[in-house]
């Protein structure tokens, strides 16, 4: 008899828990997704997992939309949410990032929202490599050493940047390089093809020169003309030398001052150095001393046998640092 009695009690507490069974509910628990990070993010880096459970076997994860396209990637079996496209993480140009993800589990589906607002950082810092260090301790409107490389990383990678003072090719174009006067001068470029957008700040600049312990070069801008209003750009250049005529390339930190309209390049070369040049249809405005504003008749070369002055300034309408 207990044997039987033991038989129905084991029966009952089957049917008991079966039924049991069949009342819970399939489910996923999750949550729509937010995270902050800062811009600049390297390709496949991790931004966070996407949380969420389920009682009714495994779960996969989809991107069913998100914005901008191809910014992110999704892993379908464990939601970690990582950098696809490391070009939109720009805080200049998408301060968030959205996307549309789709959870799935044995027989149910379920849509969250996934928000990545980005922090605004140092754009110049970020694309600077052997100079990163001195222009992160450099203080505001201090000019530092980089590369010739990073400088057209620069080039290349930050957003609206246009050239001013002599061109690539002005640079390149096929004469020998000369040197100008060992006196210390002003001078501008009449190039209204590398005048500067309205509310432009530079950013970089590089020119050609020979001399030794070279000081107090200047780097100027001017909202008015090619010849007149011409202000500093930051403080003088670092000291820098050669016996031979040779490129320097340089990057401002956190240069505040925009044009205030269309803008125009300048130089003040100092008097232990000479400027390069190579003889190319072209004028420049010029004084022999440190000026701002330069005589609109007092100019050189024709357009047959010109002069152009191998000084180039970088600029962008878009603050980025």
């Amino acid at each position: 008899m207990k044997k039987i009695n033991l038989l129905v009690i084991t029966i009952m507490s089957i049917l008991v828990f079966s039924c049991a069974s069949d009342d819970i509910n399939p489910e996923i628990i999750t949550s729509d997704f937010f995270q902050t990070i800062d811009e600049n993010q390297l390709i496949t880096a991790e931004i966070g997992k996407i949380e969420a459970t389920t009682n009714d076997g495994k779960l996969s994860y989809t991107i069913k939309s998100q914005s901008p396209n191809g910014s992110l990637a999704l892993h379908n079996t464990n939601g970690i949410l990582s950098v696809a496209n490391a070009t939109t993480f720009d805080y200049e140009t998408n301060q968030t990032i959205t996307a549309s993800i789709e959870i799935k589990s044995k027989s149910l589906t379920k849509t969250i929202n996934a928000t990545i607002t980005l922090n605004n950082t140092d754009d110049l810092a970020f694309f600077l490599s052997d100079s990163k260090a001195a222009y992160i301790a450099a203080a505001d409107n201090e000019w530092i050493y980089v590369t010739e490389n990073e400088y057209n990383t620069l080039y290349n990678n930050l957003n609206n940047v246009a050239v001013h003072g002599s061109t690539n090719s002005e640079f390149d174009y096929a004469s020998d390089v000369q040197l100008g006067p060992f006196y210390g001068w002003t001078m501008a470029n009449i190039n209204q093809e590398t005048a500067m957008p309205d509310h432009s700040y530079v950013f970089a600049f590089k020119y050609e020169v020979k001399g030794n312990n070279i000081a107090n070069t200047q780097v100027k801008q001017s909202s008015t003309s090619n010849y007149s209003g011409f202000n500093n750009v930051g403080n003088t250049l670092p000291i820098h030398s050669s016996t031979t005529s040779k490129t320097f390339y340089f990057v401002i930190k956190n240069n505040n001052n925009p044009t205030t309209d269309a803008g125009y390049m300048g130089l003040y070369k100092s008097d232990n150095s000479y400027l390069s040049f190579k003889r190319q249809p072209g004028k420049y405005y010029w004084s022999n001393s440190n000026v701002n504003d330069l005589n609109d008749d007092n100019y050189g070369s024709d357009g047959a046998s010109g002069v152009r002055w191998l000084h180039q300034g970088l600029s962008t309408t878009q603050k980025q640092w």
